[in-house]
C-alpha cells in the first residue's frame, strides 16, 4: 500500500508547499484560502529516487521526449507534452501508470524535471 501525501502549489505567491509543511498546518486554512493546486503522490519514483506526483514532467531514457503525469479518477495517467498540448490539458489518450510494468518501467527509465506549475516553459511543445 502507497503512502498517501500531497503537495500544494501556490499561484498567487509561486510557491510549492510539500506534505512535511502541509502536515504542520492544523486546519490548512493557511493554504486553502488561497488560489493553490492540490496534487497526489503517485506512489512511484523516478530512477533516482525522486517522488513521483501529479502534474510533474519527465524524461524517459529510450525516447528523450518530456511526458506529464496527470490525474485520473482511478489513479494517475501519463502522455507527451503534445498530448497535452493538443488537448488543453485533458488527454484522451491515456497511459495508466498504476498497470504494473507501466510502474516499474517509469520507475526504472525516468528522470523528473520539474512540475508544470513551477517550471511552465517545460510544457511548450517539442519536437519529438
Amino acid at each position: 500500500m502507497r503512502d498517501i501525501k500531497f503537495r500544494v502549489w501556490e499561484e498567487d505567491e509561486k510557491v510549492m508547499h510539500g506534505w512535511e509543511e502541509i502536515k504542520k498546518c492544523a486546519d490548512f486554512s493557511d493554504i486553502e484560502d488561497k488560489s493553490g493546486r492540490w496534487m497526489q503522490y503517485t506512489g512511484l519514483h523516478d530512477k533516482t529516487g525522486k517522488e513521483a506526483y501529479d502534474f510533474d514532467i519527465c524524461v524517459m531514457d529510450e525516447r528523450q521526449s518530456k511526458w506529464i503525469i496527470y490525474p485520473v479518477k482511478c489513479g494517475s495517467c501519463i502522455c507527451t507534452i503534445d498530448e497535452w498540448n493538443q488537448s488543453n490539458g485533458h488527454p484522451f489518450l491515456t497511459n495508466a501508470l498504476s498497470e504494473i510494468q507501466n510502474e516499474q518501467h517509469f520507475e526504472e527509465s525516468s528522470t523528473i524535471i520539474g512540475n508544470i506549475f513551477e517550471k511552465p516553459k517545460l510544457v511548450e511543445s517539442v519536437k519529438e
